[in-house]
């Protein structure tokens, strides 16, 4: 038979996999248009950031009514066919474009928990939120230190000590699912580890 004379077709190389997780390196700030695809979710901290206006071109899922014990069961989320989970909350933005979803939970959450109950609830909460945006970059931050002189003042029982043992497990549970990590807890710390007391009025 002769021969084709067809242009035998271009071996396409493969694709690079996309890099995901780990400590997110240091880069210039793009602006808050670059937060427009983006879903913060958590506890209370966030009616802070939310009220700052920078943001307002972002998506939030919080409530003040809730720490890391109660985030995936108390329905406190007034919505149009009742009150929902946070979570249940969570998935009524999934037919918006969401590209990055911001897991921001304050010491506050830590409550009363030990430290084996609180990253066991946190993890299965990063979950949840993992398994609803599957495609999304996933974002955790550490949970920022406190002044625990005015902490206890106002009847916190948590400490730095417990925070940097929590903010460990994760660290690691990030590094291990591919979540990105803010690794920001040194920007928030004076020499002694400890949230500077002119930055809080309630201590975290």
């Amino acid at each position: 038979e002769p021969e084709s004379e067809e242009e035998p077709s271009e071996i396409s190389e493969p694709e690079e996999p996309e890099i995901r997780g780990g400590i997110v390196p240091e880069k210039d700030n793009a602006g808050f248009y670059s937060f427009k695809d983006s879903l913060f979710v958590g506890d209370y901290f966030l009616s802070q950031v939310h009220s700052l206006g920078y943001f307002d071109n972002s998506k939030f899922a919080y409530t003040t009514d809730l720490d890391m014990n109660t985030m995936l069961t108390k329905k406190v989320i007034k919505t149009e066919e009742g009150y929902v989970t946070l979570t249940d909350y969570v998935e009524t933005f999934t037919d918006k474009e969401v590209e990055a979803v911001y897991i921001v939970i304050s010491a506050e959450s830590v409550s009363w928990m030990d430290v084996p109950t609180f990253v066991k609830k946190y993890t299965t909460f990063v979950e949840e939120i993992v398994s609803v945006y599957p495609k999304a970059h996933i974002y955790v931050q550490p949970i920022f230190p406190i002044n625990e002189e005015k902490a206890a003042k106002r009847g916190y029982s948590v400490t730095n000590e417990k925070i940097r043992q929590i903010n460990e497990y994760i660290f690691s549970f990030a590094e291990e699912n591919s979540i990105w990590i803010l690794d920001m807890y040194e920007e928030f710390a004076d020499k002694n580890g400890m949230l500077p007391a002119e930055y809080t009025t309630n201590g975290i």
